[in-house]
């Protein structure tokens, strides 16, 4: 049971971390998506780059699922009314 709390709860922190790591690599595509506008760079680098946001974006979506997923594991093992001070509630 304390390990699937702890599941929910390293998993709930990685989402907030691979979310920034989204956002960041959103920005380095809006950069590298100017700088081939403007010649600055070639169109792999900047495929490179949108290729890197698309895999951020799927580990981010992998790493929710398996929040949710344990989150349904432990609600369905506690009262809903334990769960509801869980910050990812």
């Amino acid at each position: 049971m304390a390990t699937l709390i702890n599941q929910v709860d390293v998993s709930y922190r990685r989402l907030a971390i691979m979310a920034k790591q989204v956002e960041l690599a959103q920005n380095k595509l809006n950069i590298a998506q100017e700088r081939f506008d403007n010649g600055e760079i070639s169109m792999i680098t900047f495929l490179a780059s949108k290729v890197f946001l698309l895999e951020t974006k799927d580990s981010y979506l992998e790493e929710l699922s398996n929040y949710l997923s344990s989150r349904i594991q432990l609600e369905g093992k506690f009262p809903v009314d334990v769960l509801s001070s869980d910050p990812g509630a």
